[in-house]
């Protein structure tokens, strides 16, 4: 039982002796490597350290030795300003292009912006020049007019700003009878009107000819 005990207590020492060496060897260890000195290192890791680089280079030469089925050279790559063909394009053939000498038609588009829809009357495609009392040759050109409106109803010239009893009056004197005729009017049927009524320049300031064109659409 004593001898147990005494090697016991002996196997604990020696623990207790190798401890405290492999602390006080990584403490100089830990501690050196903080103000940067070095510490002996066994040569048994030395000799291990001193066959890894020379294990790993020749791992790098084995991986850098081409193989015989990749040995060939790559192919050239595309131009910079050569654009890649696309597999569903198709070429271009003469049954594709128009035919010279041929334009397509494109929907007639109105005074108004819709399309299919023709430009209200205008007095150059229709009425004639009706003869009225003036002060001299006035310039720009005389609109064609109307002797009566159509259907014996004319329309309310007075909704075009500007244009009073008064001048309703006269424009209905030359045949001007409806928004139509007023909204097909040109810059020299303009002037004329202008100068007749004693007013230039107020058909543009007003928008006579675009206050026209609404309300004939309107009416349509």
């Amino acid at each position: 039982m004593n001898a147990l005990m005494f090697q016991t207590v002996l196997l604990l020492l020696l623990a207790f002796l190798g401890g405290c060496a492999l602390g006080c060897w990584l403490r100089r260890i830990f501690a050196a490597q903080e103000v940067g000195v070095s510490i002996p290192v066994p040569p048994e890791l030395l000799k291990e350290d001193a066959d890894a680089p020379q294990e790993a280079e020749d791992t790098f030469a084995v991986a850098e030795e081409p193989s015989p089925e990749t040995s060939e050279e790559p192919s050239p790559a595309p131009a910079a300003d050569e654009e890649p063909k696309k597999a569903d394009e198709k070429p271009v053939t003469a049954a594709d292009a128009p035919e010279a000498g041929k334009t397509q038609l494109q929907p007639e588009e109105s005074k108004t912006g819709e399309p299919g829809k023709t430009s209200p009357a205008s007095s150059e495609d229709e009425g004639e020049i009706v003869a009225v009392e003036t002060d001299g040759d006035l310039s720009g050109r005389q609109p064609k007019g109307l002797k009566s409106p159509r259907g014996g109803k004319a329309d309310d010239l007075k909704k075009i700003k500007g244009i009073g009893k008064v001048n309703e009056g006269r424009l209905n004197s030359f045949g001007i009878w409806h928004f139509d005729q007023i909204a097909g009017w040109g810059d020299e049927e303009a002037e004329w009107v202008d100068n007749f009524l004693t007013f230039p320049g107020r058909i543009g300031r007003e928008d006579w000819i675009g206050q026209a064109k609404k309300l004939a659409a309107q009416k349509d």
